[in-house]
């Protein structure tokens, strides 16, 4: 199955014969972050993450655009990942109900790391985070779990309020001001419409910053200690200035064949 429509349309030229990334096979390594995450209360606070834990962007190989800046740091709690984007004229457009069809960053995470496999198993996960669309007034972020196509067999369904998802509005001209909110999961849920994020506000110099938190208890087979790599590729999709992704782009299945990710060591 060809990936989701949303991200399709991001494929590269016809006339292209091979995607330059797909000669390379990537491994990066991810630096270990204590404490790599807070929790004060019902809030979250997402971490500061430095230069040192910020990830590559293969997908310049292939002439795609960095328009976001990711990192990725890890613990024996959990995993977690920063995103920023700037330049946008218009608010994220956002959907709850739509999270694969929504701005944010999407992550695959393969706790086993078999990168030749092209159906995932159990030890393989797909979360969103969404940097609003949620709540009242669809101003909340969002974190979800979502099923892989194909998948040999599923992830376990993550338990409410175990991701956790913290998100920040830029504006030249308007101060959002923080958004925090313990993620709620729900695997396989389906998407029947409802509550539009922002979207469609202009103004220069938009953009957002996103912090996303998943527990080891979310992630099967997760064993730094014994198992330090990782395969792993994500996805950072936004309507108004393209798509973003690690391993290759989206004329490869990579939303559902694990073969199509690349790995990353956790180091000290």
């Amino acid at each position: 199955m060809p990936n989701s429509p949303a991200t399709r349309q991001f494929a590269a030229p016809a006339d292209r014969l091979i995607a330059p990334r797909f000669l390379f096979r990537f491994s990066v390594d991810v630096h270990r972050r204590e404490p790599v995450w807070l929790v004060r209360g019902v809030k979250a606070t997402g971490p500061l993450l430095d230069e040192s834990y910020r990830l590559i962007a293969p997908g310049q190989l292939d002439g795609e655009r960095a328009f976001a800046e990711v990192r990725m740091g890890w613990s024996p709690e959990g995993l977690v990942w920063t995103v920023r984007v700037e330049g946008k004229h218009q608010h994220p457009w956002c959907r709850e109900s739509r999270p694969t069809e929504s701005d944010g960053l999407q992550v695959w995470v393969d706790t086993r790391a078999t990168s030749g496999v092209h159906r995932a198993s159990r030890f393989c996960h797909r979360f969103a985070f969404l940097p609003c669309g949620g709540g009242r007034g669809a101003a909340e972020p969002v974190a979800e779990q979502l099923l892989i196509h194909r998948a040999r067999e599923n992830s376990r369904p993550v338990r409410p309020r175990e991701l956790q998802v913290r998100a920040k509005l830029l504006s030249k001209n308007i101060d959002k001001g923080d958004i925090a909110k313990e993620g709620k999961a729900a695997s396989g849920k389906k998407s029947t419409g409802g509550k539009q994020g922002r979207g469609g506000e202009k103004d220069a110099g938009m953009g957002y910053e996103l912090a996303a938190f998943v527990p080891a208890a979310a992630l099967a087979g997760y064993d730094p200690a014994n198992q330090s790599r990782l395969g792993f590729t994500l996805a950072v999709l936004d309507r108004e200035l393209g798509l973003q992704t690690f391993a290759v782009g989206a004329e490869f299945p990579y939303e559902e064949d694990p073969s199509c990710w690349a790995e990353v060591e956790l180091v000290e």
